[in-house]
């Protein structure tokens, strides 16, 4: 089953001409600089979840934790293990038998650890998008919708990848592993990216319906369809991962292709999670505005320039009519 290599058993044998070297193996570097890029979004996103967090404290009321960053932040930290170890983004002819179930452990709860916390920040996007439509009813039974094909894609990946294989273990035991005794894992990534993107486009739709009707000037109405579409941007790299799935789907060459579908897993995440975490941004940036402009109006010549960088920061991160959440047949009257 196994073939030997300078004394070391290998789980797949390598190309003719290929010169296997354990000590340095060769690396898809150019996905695993990508993945790094990604890890270091995720560091920055800090300084979105910090006045997020402060927002739904003073706001609200609410001791929120935005656990979906908790979540994401311990996937990187999984990855970047992985990375350091060269059992990620390396070819599997290059990692000893005896380091393949550790690898095999590292890639799946890194896998678990991303689709938990994408289901948690989708979940979040579809719970406010739920509170800026919820006075159009077919819109909010659409988000519903998306919100439990959610649930369901989260339960079905989880269980899915976990129980693929009889005995459990043949899952991270290659020596045990056998396509007779275990379910192709693949089928329940390719099913959680599938329901991703069926999400993002039912949210995307759920909230540009109310918008149509209204009565607005066109530019403003083309700029509000703009900013709604910006869910778009997770939907992009959902899809990508879909066909990056189907294309590596028969590849042996586990180790080394899956650092593709890690890599758009990430930038998935990260893009789900900036469109969770933009609602509380937005109330920030307002609270900051409007406490600025109450300490400067007393000055009469910082009114107009105050004035205008109101304007614009409004422009930018506050949603026309859904900041204070009123009804949009309201805004059309």
């Amino acid at each position: 089953m196994f073939h030997e290599v300078n004394d070391t058993q290998v789980l797949l044998k390598a190309p003719e001409g290929y010169n296997i070297n354990f000590s340095n193996p060769q690396k898809d570097t150019t996905i695993i600089s990508w993945i790094y890029s990604m890890s270091i979004i995720q560091v920055l996103l800090a300084f979105i979840v910090g006045p997020s967090f402060y927002t739904l404290i003073r706001k609200r009321g609410k001791r929120h934790i935005h656990s979906s960053y908790i979540i994401m932040a311990a996937a990187h930290c999984t990855v970047y293990v992985s990375l350091r170890s060269s059992l990620l983004g390396v070819h599997i002819w290059e990692i000893p038998v005896e380091n393949t179930k550790e690898a095999a452990m590292l890639n799946l709860v890194a896998l678990l650890l991303f689709i938990t916390g994408t289901a948690l920040a989708r979940l979040s996007l579809c719970i406010t998008s739920d509170q800026l439509v919820r006075f159009e009813p077919w819109p909010r039974y659409a988000i519903y919708c998306a919100g439990g094909l959610v649930l369901f894609a989260f339960i079905t990946a989880w269980l899915g990848l976990l129980f693929a294989c009889r005995p459990v273990d043949a899952l991270l035991n290659l020596q045990l592993f056998s396509k007779d005794k275990c379910i192709d894992p693949y089928v329940f990534l390719k099913f959680q990216a599938l329901s991703g993107c069926v999400t993002d486009i039912i949210l995307m739709v759920a909230l540009i319906t109310p918008v149509i009707p209204l009565q607005m000037l066109r530019r403003k109405k083309a700029f509000t369809v703009l900013r709604i579409s910006t869910c778009a941007l997770p939907l992009g790299a959902t899809l990508i991962r879909l066909v990056n799935l189907f294309d590596t789907h028969e590849n042996p060459d586990t180790t080394f292709v899956l650092a593709q579908v890690t890599l758009w897993l990430t930038i998935e995440g990260n893009l789900v999670m900036i469109c969770s975490l933009l609602p509380s941004f937005n109330l920030f940036i307002q609270r900051l505005v409007s406490e600025g402009s109450e300490t400067l109006s007393p000055q009469t010549n910082g009114d107009q320039g105050h004035g205008i960088w109101q304007m614009l920061i409004g422009t930018l991160f506050i949603p026309s009519g859904t900041a204070s959440h009123s009804d949009p047949r309201d805004s059309a009257q």
